[in-house]
């Protein structure tokens, strides 16, 4: 009698459910393909707390592949989560070298989002922003800070100062000298905005540091303050009145002592979004420079003045 051959139920089911290896019916490539966003947390060196992170991940897909093995990309977040990250553009490289090993691809793209929740460390929140892209081995690094700012129109500002001396001026009695002009912090629309920073990696800057440098010029929201301290703030916020393009150009100045670390070609990226306190709209502005063209604009800025 012949001997029935049975079939392996799990080398059975394992390939006949693996639908994302087999051909689609409309052979097309797919130029992006992937998750978002998967939540994690992530503790890195340097920070004592646990970042809430939003993890975006994807590959492209060729015209012969039907899809991708998206739970793969879910465990890739969750066991590199758990492991140590010295720096958050590890994490998202570790992540984008592994996508493509599992997916049997070219190409993939990170972005994580590491938002602090616990505010101990600065007495407000803060996120820590990171790219990775790699391409035919090609490895592209990013990484950045995103923050929220205070700002107060200039505008608005001046017309109610200049308006205390209409009298004054309509007569040709006022003098428009500074020190009027700042004798008292005077009101205006302030709003929130949100300052986002992004360079290339190169291993010499660390986005703490940018962190931290932002941190002391910027007027900044903060989660806990007195009476005193809140009043300390709004002041400091009346009088330093500032344009989202105020800002941004503010910011690109503020990191010069970073560009000597950095290659002439890098490409510095900030952008401000401002949620405007008595308009419908927001407004946003945005620098894409590489550090070169950024050093010889502020020289030629600083001698103008």
């Amino acid at each position: 009698m012949k001997e029935i051959k049975r079939i392996n139920w799990e080398e059975y089911i394992e390939k006949e459910t693996n639908i994302p290896d087999k051909e689609p019916e409309i052979r097309i490539p797919l130029n992006w393909v992937g998750l978002s966003p998967i939540e994690t947390s992530l503790k890195l060196e340097g920070f004592e707390i646990e970042l809430y992170s939003k993890v975006t991940i994807g590959t492209k897909l060729p015209e012969n592949r039907r899809g991708v093995h998206m739970s793969r990309f879910v465990n890739l977040v969750i066991s590199e989560s758990h492991n140590e990250n010295s720096h958050i553009i590890d994490f998202c490289e570790k992540l984008a070298r592994s996508a493509i090993r599992y997916n049997s691809s070219d190409f993939s793209e990170i972005n994580v989002h590491s938002r602090s929740v616990d505010t101990r460390l600065y007495n407000s929140h803060f996120s820590l922003i990171a790219r990775t892209i790699i391409n035919k081995k090609i490895v592209q690094n990013y990484h950045g800070i995103e923050l929220q700012i205070i700002t107060t129109c200039p505008c608005t500002q001046t017309y109610f100062r200049l308006s205390q001396h209409k009298d004054e001026i309509i007569n040709k009695e006022y003098s428009n000298n500074k020190k009027l002009l700042n004798e008292v912090p005077i009101a205006s629309h302030m709003q929130r905005a949100y300052l986002k920073i992004l360079i290339p990696d190169n291993g010499s800057i660390s986005s703490k540091e940018i962190l931290e440098i932002v941190l002391k010029h910027h007027n900044i929201p903060k989660e806990l303050l007195k009476r005193k301290d809140e009043h300390k703030l709004v002041e400091q916020s009346f009088n330093n009145p500032q344009f989202v393009e105020d800002v941004v150009r503010d910011s690109a100045l503020l990191l010069l002592p970073l560009y000597e670390r950095m290659i002439k070609t890098d490409e510095i990226t900030i952008i401000v979004n401002s949620e405007e306190s008595i308009h419908n709209h927001s407004i946003e502005a945005s620098l894409i420079m590489n550090v070169d063209q950024l050093i010889k604009y502020l020289r030629s800025s600083t001698n103008n003045k």
